[in-house]
């Protein structure tokens, strides 16, 4: 049962962010904690690298120029090396998820606030 409701509680925090007219990743906004961790450190092209959990449209060709047009499974490592290459994508994914976890803390305050009594 823990499980599943982990599962159910991630998939809440998935979002699919388009960055160009074939290619979206699916991000997983991070949590509170781990968003303090990331604004103290001021990394916030973590966002794009730690937080990414798949990809849609990517082929051989997209990420090593010249190869073929299969599409490529999503692989964590592979992500990585190539989004530390591609800056380009870099700030449209950061948005992306900041937007997101903006819009998550809203949610939260204003359900707090409902909830009081009074």
């Amino acid at each position: 049962m823990s499980k599943i409701l982990l599962q159910q509680l991630r998939k809440q925090r998935e979002l699919k962010i388009q960055l160009t007219d074939k290619l979206s990743v699916t991000a997983r906004r991070p949590t509170q904690l781990q968003f303090e961790e990331i604004r103290e450190k001021g990394r916030y092209a973590d966002l794009g690298k730690r937080y990414i959990i798949g990809w849609d449209g990517f082929t051989e060709n997209d990420i090593v120029g010249g190869g073929g047009t299969d599409k490529v499974p999503f692989d964590e490592e592979l992500w990585g090396d190539w989004f530390e290459d591609h800056s380009e994508h870099w700030m449209k994914i950061a948005t992306s998820v900041i937007d997101a976890y903006n819009a998550y803390n809203k949610s939260t305050e204003e359900a707090a606030k409902n909830s009081q009594p009074g």
